[in-house]
């Protein structure tokens, strides 16, 4: 091997490799989707090998409950039906959706709260919590 090719070969060994990394898309913030409805939850995932969850959350970031488990890094769009959760149905409100690795290793959440409410409205001022 030349000293060129052995330089190459140790450049390419110590370059440094690019993180994991996951990032939610949509919903990410803003949206009014109404219970029951269909929507599109996307994510991107770069270098993520291990199957991801993604977890509904109440607009404090607190864990409202888990939404589906084992989904492909990839297998973005999930089509979730607006609400549902693995337990039931989350009440009209406002919330924010993360997605992780199975592990929590690597994870985002939605940028900013998005609503729930019955039928596209938006929910009831009561419900909402500054």
């Amino acid at each position: 091997m030349n000293k060129i090719s052995t330089v190459i070969i140790a450049m390419l060994l110590l370059a440094p490799l690019a993180a994991p990394a996951i990032t939610m898309t949509s919903p990410n913030g803003g949206e009014t989707l109404a219970l029951g409805s269909s929507f599109p939850v996307t994510w991107t995932a770069t270098g993520v090998t291990q199957n991801v969850k993604l977890i509904l959350l109440r607009e404090d970031n607190s864990i409202y409950e888990v939404i589906v488990r084992d989904l492909a890094p990839g297998g973005s769009p999930y089509n979730w039906t607006v609400g549902r959760t693995e337990t039931g149905d989350a009440p009209a409100g406002r919330y924010k959706i993360r997605v992780s690795t199975m592990d929590g290793g690597q994870k985002d959440v939605s940028d900013a709260a998005f609503s729930i409410g019955a039928g596209g409205e938006p929910p009831p001022e009561s419900s909402i919590h500054v």
